[in-house]
């Protein structure tokens, strides 16, 4: 089954929902060589209630303009297997058949966004002058049953691989979580040391209630940009500074005695 098909298909799930039906795809005529031409249709309905006369409904799944003429010229392929169900239906991409092109007795479903619109009724089989037996032969139910069987080994293996893909992402998702954890408790564990290592340097208790972080923010950025100039450069400016502040003391000492001499003469 292609992807157009596939899709097709997904849409008639949706519209043929068990327990009401049991629908199944690509069913043959028959098992082995019980007929003389081996026909599939895309996919059978069967109506599991009594009292809707368990009807059994085909399709045929037309995503091309140029496959459903091709299906024009030989009609009489699906009629081998249409013979076998109550009702024959086309499920075709819109614009793919166009009016009065199907066969007498036909249905039409077309697939508009993520649904399917009857575009026209499928007519009972009986009431479309095909000479068949009302009941199906065995060769048609073995190959039902087959498909059944098959589509259960498909299930189960996506179900299988399902579990699988869980059970893989959540010990990946553990894996992971743990290494993060670990991560964090490496980077935690520095942490505490760094802080205990400043709390024995500097005498400051870093609970959060006695300290005052800007001060010693402050204090430190100031320690750390003293050590980044040198602290010879900074002794040297000290020195500078004291020189002059000598020089000054001189010329205060000196204006000041003249002051006293000028207000004693």
């Amino acid at each position: 089954m292609n992807d157009n098909e596939a899709k097709l298909f997904a849409m008639l799930r949706r519209r043929y929902k068990p327990p009401e039906w049991a629908l199944l795809s690509q069913v043959r005529n028959g098992t082995g060589f019980a007929h003389a031409q081996t026909r599939t249709a895309d996919a059978i309905a069967m109506n599991t209630y009594p009292s809707r006369g368990l009807s059994v409904h085909g399709f045929e799944f037309k995503a091309a303009r140029y496959d459903w003429l091709a299906e024009l010229h030989h009609p009489e392929k699906a009629e081998d297997i249409a013979m076998m169900c109550d009702y024959w239906w086309i499920v075709a991409e819109a614009d793919v058949v166009t009016d009065g092109e199907l066969p007498h007795g036909w249905g039409l479903l077309e697939a508009k966004g993520k649904r399917l619109y009857t575009k026209a009724e499928a007519a009972c089989m009986c009431d479309t002058g095909i000479l068949r037996e009302r009941l199906m032969d065995r060769a048609f139910v073995a190959a039902i049953l087959r498909r059944v069987l098959e589509t259960e080994s498909d299930e189960a293996l996506i179900r299988a691989a399902e579990l699988k893909g869980r059970d893989e992402g959540y010990r990946e998702g553990k894996e992971r979580q743990a290494s993060m954890m670990g991560s964090d408790s490496r980077r935690l564990a520095e942490l505490e040391k760094g802080v205990a290592e400043f709390t024995r340097a500097s005498g400051v208790e870093l609970d959060g209630l006695s300290w005052n972080g800007k001060s010693i923010g402050t204090a430190v950025r100031l320690v750390m940009t003293l050590q980044a100039r040198g602290y010879g450069g900074l002794l040297g400016t000290l020195q500078r500074i004291r020189g002059d502040m000598a020089a000054e003391a001189d010329r205060f000492e000196k204006l000041e005695k003249e002051l006293t001499e000028a207000a004693a003469s």
